[in-house]
């Protein structure tokens, strides 16, 4: 294996993880791993997503509607997308620079 130098300085890394059984996902996060639930979020009155945290690690735990990847059944399908943040090495800018949109 080549060993090879990153080009990114990721700081963070989330996931979104689709669960067949959010209250069961939520409890085990929270009761058997140690996680804190940090945010909840209802649809209608019932919870549909909610955000676990530990330490840099979050995750994003959605209800399964049945709708996924087209298979129309509950639980048999799910997605997880991984994201990250890079460092900012420097708040300040070059001198003549102009800040981008967005920052």
């Amino acid at each position: 294996m080549t060993d090879t130098a990153a080009a990114i300085n990721a700081t963070n890394l989330g996931c979104s993880i689709t669960c067949k059984d959010l209250q069961a996902s939520i409890r085990f996060y929270r009761d058997g791993i140690g996680f804190a639930v940090g945010e909840t979020y209802e649809n209608e009155g019932k919870v549909v997503a909610a955000v676990v945290s530990a330490g840099d690690c979050r995750i994003v735990l959605n209800q399964d509607d049945g709708k996924l990847a087209g298979t129309g059944s509950r639980g048999r399908a799910s997605i997880c997308r991984s994201t990250w943040r890079p460092q900012r090495t420097s708040t300040r800018r070059p001198r003549g620079s102009r800040p981008r949109a967005g920052s």
